[in-house]
């Protein structure tokens, strides 16, 4: 993991090793299945919305076969508002769009689950 998901960014030159599967200047790209980018319209390197109960954010799209069908990924680390021109601006804030979600067995985090939409642009 090279980006910090935590309070803090990451520093600068990390941020310029993330591969252009993952950003693109300031985009966001999220992995989907070529089937369900089919089903739904989608193609490699558009812009796409990405809707949630939390929030909604533009993205762009990625073809990936090791991503399930009807599952989205989305990197975490990125969309910070704060900071420099290195870290600012790039990419989408993940813990903007998501909740935390309990699970009820052990109590810890299980926001790895979250509901989300995701449309043509």
């Amino acid at each position: 993991m090279r980006l910090a998901s935590g309070n803090i960014g990451s520093p600068p030159f990390l941020v310029k090793t993330v591969e252009d599967t993952i950003l693109q200047k300031n985009d966001v790209l999220v992995e989907v299945n070529p089937v369900t980018a089919q089903k739904y319209g989608l193609a490699e390197g558009k812009y796409a919305t990405l809707n949630t109960p939390r929030g909604g954010a533009r993205v762009k799209i990625h073809l990936f076969d090791g991503i399930m069908p009807d599952i989205v990924a989305i990197p975490r680390g990125l969309g910070h508002t704060a900071y420099n021109q290195f870290l600012a601006d790039k990419g989408v804030n993940y813990n903007a769009l998501s909740a935390p979600v309990e699970d009820p067995a052990t109590g810890m985090n299980a926001a790895w689950g979250i509901r989300a939409k995701l449309a043509k642009a």
